[in-house]
């Protein structure tokens, strides 16, 4: 992701791993698309409204939101989240073609869904572009959808000149960066934001590297607990994964991560 204002990154987000261009917040995709606002506002915009070193030199109120991945369940919590922060919800949004047409509930103002990858997303993608340049408004997408949806929605973003804000795992994520450092927008793409979690992600990527080797011959174990509604393994423990595999030797595999996804016993 195209990050070079680390300075103004921290002052939006309370926590930044800036190694790995992500960011991890309080109200993490919100903050984050915050974030992205800034450095993408023109410059004499924000020479305008700059009152200090220190401060914002955006409002919320300049920041359109795409929240992509209604109506699933992060789709409307960030939604909610970026309207409490006092942006503004696009009036369509990217979802698959199964849902495409769905109603959005009373909990967010009415957004619009279209299929991604069709013809009307395209039109739409781009006509709201033009409204926000028009508008003098910044446009981040914010992205909660699926695996497969990844990477043609990182190209989407690319298409449009979008910055973009993607919590989706299973994407290639190789692939989803070149879209970005091949185009002229920025993006914060990471499979948790949870501090706490990336963290714990951090010491043991920071042990594989210090300690190769360190548990050869040992069984690992990885328990991955999630809502029954998720497919695929979580990005966070396919990372987990890569350094648990330099830490003994390569034997531990992803196909060896345990998911539990019942409500019985999910943590």
């Amino acid at each position: 992701a195209r990050l070079e204002d680390t300075a103004a990154v921290h002052r939006c987000c309370s926590y930044a791993i800036t190694k790995n261009s992500f960011i991890y917040a309080r109200m993490a995709a919100a903050r984050c698309a915050l974030a992205l606002a800034l450095l993408a506002a023109p410059s004499q915009a924000l020479a305008a409204r700059r009152r200090s070193p220190v401060r914002m030199s955006i409002s919320p109120s300049d920041v359109v939101v795409m929240m992509n991945g209604l109506p699933g369940k992060m789709g409307y919590s960030c939604a909610e989240a970026c309207v409490a922060r006092g942006m503004t919800l696009a009036d369509v949004a990217l979802t698959g073609e199964p849902f495409a047409g769905t109603p959005t509930d009373d909990r967010i103002p009415k957004v619009d869904l279209v299929a991604g990858g069709s013809d009307e997303a395209e039109k739409r993608g781009a006509a709201l572009a033009a409204q926000c340049k028009k508008d003098g408004k910044v446009l981040v997408a914010v992205d909660f959808t699926a695996p497969q949806a990844a990477l043609p929605n990182a190209e989407f973003y690319a298409r449009h000149n979008m910055n973009f804000v993607m919590g989706t795992t299973g994407g290639d994520y190789d692939k989803i960066g070149k879209t970005v450092t091949d185009g002229k927008h920025g993006a914060v793409v990471a499979p948790n934001m949870s501090k706490q979690i990336v963290a714990m992600q951090a010491v043991v990527d920071q042990a594989a590297r210090d300690f190769p080797n360190a548990f050869a011959g040992y069984d690992l174990t990885v328990i991955e607990s999630h809502q029954k509604a998720k497919v695929d393994t979580s990005g966070t423990a396919k990372a987990v994964v890569a350094s648990l595999k330099e830490l003994n030797g390569g034997g531990f595999q992803v196909e060896d991560v345990e998911k539990v996804r019942n409500d019985e016993t999910s943590l």
